[in-house]
């Protein structure tokens, strides 16, 4: 009922009138100029805009100590969630390749939040599945000929230091990748080094399992659409067997694993 009212008091307004109200607004916030150019620009600068934007949003409610707490942290977002709608609209144009762009800055300074955020309401998390969501929805609607600027940039995101111990953020990110293969030979090597990559970061951390099972799982994806769902789920019996008979054997007390590395006979 009030966005309504106010509706109709800005609709009375002359368009000086209008222009006073906004450059008030701007002043009287700061963080709101950087929301004006980013929707009425014309896409220079686009994903730079966007940045600014968040930053202003996340130093406006970090306290004395640069730190958000977590009562803070839906507004520091909001920067972010402005982004996102943006973003949203540009899909609805058919501009995905700048959707993508807003959607992996958004999700990269989501992440970089953790380091100076109380994120116990969640809002990363949130910010994290809107952006896939989007990602997942610019892949799958993307032509041909956009769909393999797309897995570059996706590819080139999941590569990044950041995602190094956050990796549900980085396998979520390499999934958003499969449907921009389109059964393109390159596109799948591609995906199968950014996996092989992911796996080598993996396995400098202290529990490496859970990651380097849910990328295996991404290469079978990789496998049915490459050759078909027979070999994909041949390959996932075959990862199967293979952790049933590492994980019994890890469960072998040490006395009865002999020198060579083989069960003694009785």
């Amino acid at each position: 009922m009030a966005d309504k009212k106010a509706a109709e008091l800005v609709g009375k307004l002359k368009k000086e009138e209008l222009l006073d109200l906004v450059r008030m607004w701007m002043h009287a916030y700061p963080e709101l100029e950087k929301d004006v150019e980013l929707r009425l620009g014309d896409g220079k600068d686009e994903v730079k805009l966007a940045g600014e934007l968040i930053t202003k949003h996340f130093t406006s409610a970090k306290g004395s100590y640069g730190f958000i707490t977590a009562s803070r942290s839906h507004e520091a977002f909001s920067g972010i969630y402005q982004v996102l709608e943006h973003a949203k609209a540009l899909a609805d144009q058919g501009e995905y390749e700048r959707a993508v762009k807003l959607g992996l800055k958004v999700l990269g300074r989501a992440v970089d939040s953790l380091q100076f955020m109380d994120d116990s309401n969640g809002e990363v998390s949130t910010a994290a599945s809107l952006t896939m969501n989007q990602l997942t929805r610019c892949a799958e609607e993307a032509d041909d000929s956009t769909a393999g600027t797309l897995l570059t940039l996706i590819l080139k995101e999941a590569r990044l230091k950041r995602y190094n111990g956050w990796s549900d953020f980085r396998i979520e990110l390499l999934r958003v990748s499969l449907p921009v293969m389109r059964g393109e030979k390159k596109r799948h090597e591609k995906v199968e080094k950014a996996l092989d990559d992911a796996a080598e970061a993996a396995r400098q951390t202290s529990y490496p399992d859970y990651e380097l099972e849910q990328l295996e799982l991404l290469r079978a994806c990789i496998l049915d659409e490459a050759e078909g769902k027979e070999a994909g789920n041949a390959f996932r019996q075959e990862r199967i067997r293979m952790s049933i008979r590492t994980s019994c054997w890890s469960s072998l007390p040490t006395t009865w694993i002999g020198k060579s590395g083989t069960m003694p006979r009785r």
